[in-house]
């Protein structure tokens, strides 16, 4: 049960989003390509470093992933992208890049010329 809260709830950008038989191959993929990883690292590390990835789309060549803070997303950028290109690429050969960026935050934007209220 635990993949499906770590699977993305949309396909990726780009993709179909289901096969002829109603799975979607790129959600498989991904599926493959965490566990994968989860048998690489083992589970200490997986769940401190990986388990909040999320596949965000994959645009032509490039498999962008997405990951809620910086810190995260430089830690993933320095010790797995090869790995993930290379998992990526044993799935869909086409695949030449990972793109891991951190997360758009859903909060509202300030408006436009205005100081955000500051602390008393």
């Amino acid at each position: 049960m635990e993949n499906e809260l770590d699977m993305p709830s949309q396909p990726p950008q780009g993709m179909m989003a289901h096969d002829t038989e109603g799975q979607d191959p790129v959600a498989e993929a991904w599926a493959r390509i965490r566990g994968r990883l989860r048998e690489d690292v083992g589970e200490v590390e997986y769940r401190s470093w990986l388990r909040q990835m999320t596949l965000s789309a994959i645009e032509g060549e490039e498999v962008v992933i997405l990951l809620p803070t910086r810190f995260l997303r430089d830690w993933v950028r320095t010790h797995y992208s090869d790995r993930l290109r290379l998992l990526w690429q044993a799935e869909h050969p086409g695949v030449r890049r990972i793109d891991i960026r951190v997360a758009a935050e859903a909060r509202p934007a300030e408006p436009r010329g205005e100081e955000p209220a500051q602390p008393r």
